[in-house]
């Protein structure tokens, strides 16, 4: 079972969420709350395998606490849910965070349901809509280095681009997971980039 804590002080989205939830016999909504000190309450006493929350959340920002939340629990996975508009804005602010996934609020059942069980499994997705504007906005901000990677360091790219978890890009290039993880941290120096899911942006 996947474990979840949603954290959404918005009653109609929070309802909409949680009905998608239920429809999945591998999700456990474990907790739910409203603000960032019922997260960190909740994360602490149930440890769950991932995390959804939204960006305004009262007392706590949501970034903030998805750091917080991250320093705590490392191997939770942090999904958050956001309007387009201000999900567009806050583009910038994402390289500042542990967020494993992003997504809008009107996102389909379907692709929440695919990005849980893409973070719980230690990948990153991120939705179509947003990841489109990244990379329209990187592009015009910066080429990508491509130039600067080995083949096994773009083979590697790719896969996190497809949304493979470690273990699958070990697999698929017949690596162990530690070089592998040698690989994503070599991509990061050489491009300049902060974690794994700007890996993925940046390839699509």
């Amino acid at each position: 079972m996947i474990k979840i804590v949603f954290i959404d002080h918005q009653e109609e989205s929070r309802n909409r969420i949680c009905h998608a939830l239920s429809l999945q016999q591998d999700f456990i909504l474990a907790g739910l709350g409203t603000d960032g000190y019922h997260a960190i309450t909740m994360v602490r006493e149930i440890n769950p395998n991932v995390v959804l929350l939204v960006p305004d959340l009262p007392a706590i920002d949501g970034f903030q606490l998805a750091s917080m939340l991250k320093l705590a629990k490392p191997f939770t996975g942090i999904i958050m849910l956001s309007d387009v508009g201000r999900a567009l804005k806050e583009i910038t602010r994402i390289h500042f965070t542990s967020i494993s996934g992003y997504l809008t609020k009107d996102t389909s059942q379907d692709l929440l349901h695919l990005a849980i069980r893409t973070v719980y499994l230690g990948g990153c997705l991120i939705a179509p809509k947003i990841a489109d504007q990244m990379d329209k906005r990187q592009t015009k901000e910066e080429e990508f280095p491509w130039d600067k990677l080995s083949e096994t360091e773009l083979a590697v790219l790719d896969c996190i681009r497809k949304g493979l978890t470690t273990r699958e890009i070990a697999e698929q290039l017949h690596r162990t997971e530690g070089t592998i993880r040698n690989y994503i941290s070599a991509v990061l120096q050489k491009t300049g980039l902060h974690h794994r899911i700007q890996i993925a942006i940046s390839a699509i």
